[in-house]
């Protein structure tokens, strides 16, 4: 009989062969919490055209296109276990974001997940001047899915004001996204987006952080002495973008609050600035803050708060 190190290493103390043989209520209890522990993710919503191939060349398809939402965003394994896990995970997870001519397919949470906006991409094939707005994504989303979202993630929002107004500053496009959105507990405008189309189709893992205020001061420290290090360009593109955008993306951080303050007397939504990277891009910064932080004085180890880390250990 093989001893319980060699079970371990072969996998078998990992597996579970007798589960179904549990009691139903009790198999019901584990994937319930299986379901409440998973980590909050960050979906991406893209608008996506829609055709019929038959009918594709049509007048009627060529004068208005249609298009739904899709995401890339992995799926919670509970959900496509087996037929109790989904009936529980169901009650967590939605279709939502379906739009007037096409259904929902993105599963969401509500409570947990984070909804990520960017400026869609999608441009009309005949007219390619013709494009989607920002504006015209916010109001497919339904009135009854804006009021449970309760974590907005923002990029590439300044287009949704008027073209009448002069100068317009990120602090209004931001207000004028918020507005939308009544029970939201925490926004969060990007300033970087370190990721590539390719890599959500390869479907990578998109992962928030925030702004690496610290990094800046162990990279001045040292950014002389580990220019040539391999990982420097990658840590110097990151820290410098945020140098860069640091001061222009709120101008008025306090304006803005009192302004939120009036709109949400109740419930004021959380407002910070945050950065998207892909697990690997992540794995990278990591490594390239090592030769830092290895020399910088003091305990730069341990210098990002568990409660900042992604994904969060809890709902923000």
């Amino acid at each position: 009989m093989a001893s319980s190190k060699e079970s371990s290493k072969n996998g078998e103390a990992q597996s579970f062969t007798l589960f179904s043989l549990l009691p139903t209520e009790l198999r019901l209890q584990i994937w319930e919490q299986a379901t409440i522990s998973i980590l909050p993710r960050l979906v991406l919503l893209e608008p996506k055209q829609l055709s019929i191939p038959r009918y594709e060349n049509s007048p009627a398809q060529q004068v208005a296109p249609k298009w739904g939402f899709r995401s890339y965003c992995q799926l919670p394994g509970a959900l496509t276990a087996c037929r109790e896990s989904f009936e529980v995970t169901s009650k967590y997870y939605q279709r939502s974001f379906g739009t007037g001519q096409a259904c929902p397919q993105t599963w969401f949470n509500f409570e947990r997940d984070y909804l990520y906006l960017k400026a869609p991409s999608w441009r009309d094939p005949l007219n390619p001047k013709v494009q989607l707005s920002y504006q015209a994504m916010l109001d497919s989303l339904s009135l009854e899915e804006r009021r449970k979202i309760q974590h907005l993630v923002l990029s590439d929002y300044l287009d949704i004001l008027p073209d009448n107004i002069i100068n317009p500053t990120r602090d209004e496009a931001l207000l004028e996204v918020i507005k939308s959105f009544e029970h939201v507990k925490g926004v969060y405008p990007v300033y970087l987006d370190g990721w590539t189309p390719k890599d959500l189709e390869k479907g990578t893992q998109l992962i928030l952080r925030y702004p690496p205020d610290r990094d800046l001061v162990v990279r001045h420290l040292f950014k002389a002495q580990y220019r040539h290090d391999k990982y420097c360009a990658c840590f110097n593109r990151i820290v410098d973008q945020w140098e860069k955008f640091r001061g222009g993306l709120l101008r008025n951080p306090e304006m803005l609050d009192r302004k939120l303050a009036i709109l949400y007397p109740k419930t004021k939504p959380k407002v910070r600035q945050m950065m998207v990277l892909t697990g690997h891009f992540y794995t990278i910064f990591s490594e390239a803050r090592k030769p830092y932080n290895s020399r910088a004085s003091g305990p730069w180890r341990d210098y990002i708060p568990s409660s900042e880390q992604w994904p969060p250990t809890r709902t923000i």
